[in-house]
Parts: structure tokens; sequence; C-alpha cells
């Protein structure tokens, strides 16, 4: 374990460093957004995120204190019997998420620790965190999420475990990560995300190692899946989301799902800003404000291709640095040498991305050989033209052409990661570059709704009103309102913005009832409101949309049209989900329906 003294000494909680993770979050990839949507901000902090933070409170002192400077012994690894399979559960935890010392609630939270494959597919042990919202909604319907963070740390006690529990607070990957785990949780996705190995142990992490990181991806929804205290069924739809450092794990993740691990029901893959070819990045990266990520890659690499054997290349003065990174976290330490050439480093003062030794590894190490089986979309930056993002726009073209002559579906969607939307448009820039804007194209995929995204609405609910009288209102079932919009019915957070309306009541004893319709629906729902006929299918293609579903009992509304109109904001705000319809051909000012 590395002692307390030297975890506290790199946790560095000065507003300088904060300055830099917010600043510097882009050097580990660009970002990508059209023809996807950037979601609102109301999207970000969802009816979810703020139940959350309103349930949650403080951490104690003590709290807060504790996971910086003692290590767990949850990291202790057991002996292993030679009888374990990739995702068997060695170890779980219950424990508080944790960050910036506030614990949110309504989230259940485990440390797990699981047996993965190696490159050679010898047993080893990788740790993760699974994360459920509990928000209402049945574990047996959840999709789950292996989520790869942009996390490039070598460090022990850097990476998910220990981020999302109190530790490593200022690690740029767990800022980076905060706008997409709220949107999946205000989905109702669990997500897990892997270590990469065991966080805990204090040698060097290969988390460059693109295809034990797969591994370790696979196997963490294994565990997730596997594990008891939880109700996520073994069918449980998935979904792959891996940014910068984590979407190479995530794209092998994808390339080998089929072989490794062919059980696994994905439905989709988010490869965001990703290093498709290592070589390429060292050699765009190096000199450039990121130039210290190209020896973080090197040194994320050379525990399990050990042949690389940096320390005999490297100066005294390069062999000293990366000494300091192989126990560091990425922030602050992989931000302190910008624009110094990595050749420097090296006694024959070649750039890194051309010795002869290190050929092989970046070659075992370039995706594309390999077509996914899911449906995959690949985010990139349209072109080379900000010095915030490494990764080479080409590099990302040929992924998508690549995967394509294989099979794969592929979706390439690009956007504009120049600094003049930067300047102009930080809110769009900032959440194309954590990868928010897609998150709309895998739900979709989660949903089981192909191409353009056409979902046909076939199901009839009933409201009552104040006299008892039955209503019928044309809504979507259960099953559909949660794969549609992405979210539990009866979700007591979220406002609705899709009404469905139009059905002809069919209900037993009165077949010529007529026709019902929705009031007034851009007041209260707002520009997004989209109104559907039953039976006319609901495009959810490159956009969040959601369904109104009517109460199971409606005792408070009545029949008065105007007094539905004038008390419509307040009712959606405190009666999430409730049907305001009236019957057509009636008298409108006659009070009743």
């Amino acid at each position: 374990m590395i002692s307390p003294f030297s975890r506290a000494s790199r946790r560095i909680t000065l507003a300088a460093v904060l300055a830099l993770v917010v600043s510097g979050i882009g050097l580990v990839g660009p970002a990508t957004a059209a023809p996807n949507r950037t979601p609102g901000l109301d999207e970000v902090l969802n009816g979810f995120v703020v139940g959350a933070l309103r349930d949650g409170r403080l951490a104690s002192p003590q709290e807060v204190i504790d996971p910086l400077v003692a290590g767990d012994p949850f990291y202790a690894e057991p002996r292993l019997s030679g009888d374990e399979k990739p995702g068997d559960v060695l170890k779980a935890k219950k424990v508080a998420v944790q960050f910036m010392g506030v614990r949110p609630g309504k989230l259940d939270a485990y440390k797990l620790m699981y047996v993965t494959r190696g490159l050679h597919d010898e047993p080893e042990i990788s740790t993760g965190l699974l994360m459920i919202p509990r928000d209402g909604r049945s574990d047996a319907t959840r999709p789950l999420i292996g989520y790869q963070l942009a996390n490039d740390s070598v460090g022990a006690y850097c990476h998910p475990s220990t981020m999302w529990t109190g530790g490593d607070p200022m690690d740029g990957a767990s800022w980076s990560a905060l706008g997409p785990l709220a949107q999946f949780f205000g989905k109702g996705y669990a997500v897990m995300m892997s270590d990469v190995g065991n966080d805990g142990d204090p040698k060097p992490h290969g988390v460059f190692a693109g295809k034990f990181a797969g591994k370790a991806l696979l196997d963490g929804l294994r565990a997730a899946l596997r594990h008891k205290d939880n109700g996520l069924p073994a069918a449980s739809p998935l979904g792959v989301f891996g940014i910068a450092g984590g979407g190479v794990g995530a794209a092998f993740a994808a390339e080998n799902a089929k072989k490794y691990a062919p059980e696994l029901d994905i439905k989709g893959v988010v490869l965001e800003g990703m290093v498709v070819d290592q070589k390429n990045f060292i050699a765009t990266a190096d000199g450039s404000v990121g130039s210290a990520f190209v020896l973080a890659t090197l040194l994320g690499l050379e525990p399990r291709y050990p042949e690389m054997k940096l320390d005999e290349k490297l100066t005294p003065t390069g062999k000293a640095i990366a000494d300091v990174f192989r126990t560091q976290c990425q922030t602050p330490a992989y931000f302190t040498m910008p624009f110094v050439p990595m050749s420097a480093l090296f006694k024959s003062g070649e750039n890194p991305a051309e010795i002869a030794d290190f050929q092989a590894v970046y070659d075992d190490n370039k995706l594309g050989r390999k077509s996914p089986d899911a449906p995959v979309l690949i985010a990139s930056c349209v072109a080379d033209d900000s010095p915030m993002s490494l990764v080479p726009a080409a590099d990302s073209r040929k992924l998508a052409a690549d995967y394509r002559r294989g099979g794969t579906k592929v979706d390439y969607q690009t956007t504009d990661c120049s600094m003049v939307r930067f300047l102009t448009n930080l809110y769009g820039w900032g959440t194309d570059l954590f990868g928010m804007q897609t998150v709309d194209w895998l739900a979709e995929k989660l949903a089981g709704v192909a191409g353009e995204g056409l979902l046909a609405l076939d199901a009839v609910r009933t409201l009552r009103s104040a006299d008892g009288d039955l209503l019928p209102f044309a809504c979507a079932e259960a099953e559909y309102v949660q794969q549609v919009g992405g979210y539990g019915v009866g979700n007591q957070f979220d406002p609705p913005r899709v009404l469905v309306g139009g059905l002809v009541n069919r209900f037993s004893g009165n077949p010529s009832q007529g026709v019902l319709a929705v009031v007034d629906v851009e007041q209260p729902l707002g520009s997004r409101a989209e109104v559907v006929g039953v039976g006319e299918p609901l495009r959810a293609a490159g956009r969040q949309r959601r369904v109104i579903f009517s109460a199971r009992d409606d005792q408070s509304r009545r029949g008065h049209p105007a007094e539905v109109r004038s008390h419509e904001r307040q009712v959606f705000a405190r009666e999430v989900g409730e049907a305001v319809a009236r019957s057509r051909g009636r008298d409108e000012s006659s009070g009743t329906y």
C-alpha cells in the first residue's frame, strides 16, 4: 500500500489546481457534437440530480480526511484458486459516494473486486465502482453503462473507486465525468466504472494497454451483473461509453466483446475523443500544451509491455520525472510540463514516437483491426484546429471507415473544437468535450430504437374526473416510456416533454366516446414539447424526449378548461406525468367533460 503521507501530499487542493483542471481537461482528447444535440442545463441538473443533492449531506471533517490519508484494506488481494471465471466477484463493499465533500442521496454504490484476464489471458484482479440511482425504477429493467473515464493516471488510488468515494478529489477525470454521470442517473441508468487493475496496487498501472483495459471493462460489467446485492439481471441492456484514455479500453472492449464476452447484450458504444493510434498521438502531442501526457502514455503502457525498458532509455532527469509520474494521479502532475519536447528526456534524443523498441507496442494497441458487433458512435473534432485537442481528426475518420468495412453500423459525428467556439459558446464547447451530446444516441440504442429512431405507441390508459367519469388518454406502456425517454415511469423529479394524444376511446361499454386531445401543449411543456398521435411514430433520434403518461387515479382534475390552463405550470411541477386532456366536440364553456 502507498503511505498515508505520500497519498496526502499529492492531493493538493489549491485553487490554482482547480483552475488547471478546468482549463486543461481538454488535453486528454477532442470532443464532438452535431448532429447530436447539446443538452440543456436542465437536463444536466435534472430532477434526479437535484433530488439527490437535496437528500444528501455534507461529509463530516473525518469523512473528508479519511479517504485522503488512509489506504482502504478492501484493496488487499485474496489468493486466487485458479477456478475463478472472468467477472467473478471476489469482494464487494457498499460505500458512500462522496465528491468534493458532498455525499448525495438516492444513490447506492459498491466497490467491487473481480477477476479479469491479462494480455496473455492470465488471471488478473481488477477493482471498480458500481453506482445505481434509487429513483423508483426496478433494477429488473434498468440499463447498465460501462463507463471508462478520461483517466490517464498511472499511480495508485487515482481511479474511479477512489475518486468517487472521497479520494483524489481534484482529478480532472472525475470533473469531466460529472455531466455524463448526471445524464445517466437522470435516465435511470446504473453505471459501472472499472479501475483497470487494482486501484490499491502500489505498482504503476497499465491503463493505456488497450486490450487489458477492454477486458477489465467487460469483466467489470460481468461483475456488476453478478453482484448479489443488486437486482440487475444478467440480460440487462448494456451500453459502453469511453472518452479519451478511457475510450481506448472501450473501443477494445467493443472490438473483442463477441469473442471474449458473447453473453453481454451490448446495445451501443460511444467512443469520444479516444486515441486510435498511440504512435500518431505521441507524435502530435509531443511538445504541445499536453506534452507530459506523452510520458504518461508510455508509463501507462510499460507495466503490460516490460520490453519497453523505459528506464534504460531515459536520461537521469527523464528517469527522475518518470519515477514521480509513476506514483501520481494525472492532476496536477501531468499538466506540469507544457511544451517540453519529450525527446529531451531520452538519451537518444529521438521523439518517442520513432523509438524502434516501441513500435511493436504501438502496433499492438492500434484500433480498427476488428469490427464491433454493436453499433458505434465515433465522436471527433472536425479539424485539428484547437491546441486543446491532441488526437488527430484523421485517425477517427479512418477508424470509422475501418469499422464500416468490417460491417459495423457506425455513426461518425464531428464537432467544432476551435478556439473560436471556445470563446463564443463555452457551454456547447464544454459539453461536447465531455461527450454529453452523445448520450441521446446511446439512450436510443438502449431503447432498441433502430434507424431514424421511430417507435410506435399503441397503449391506452385512463383518467378519472372528479365526478368519477372515465377519461381515456393515450400513452405509452411503462416499458415504452422507459425506453423512449430513458426514464422510469413515475419518476418524481423530471417533467415530461412529449404528450401522446389522438386515440379514439376503446374502453368497454362506450366504444363511441370521442377522441381526446391535449390542452395548450406549449405552455406547460416549453418549446421542446412534441405531440404525437397513438399509432404514429415517435422520432427519438438526435434528441431526448419524454412521454406523458396518465396518473393511475386522478381525483383532483376538474373539467373546466380555463381552470386547467390557469394551473398548468403548477400542476406539471407538482404532479409529474399527469395528463391534461379534454374531449373534442364537447361544449368547452360548460365546465364538464
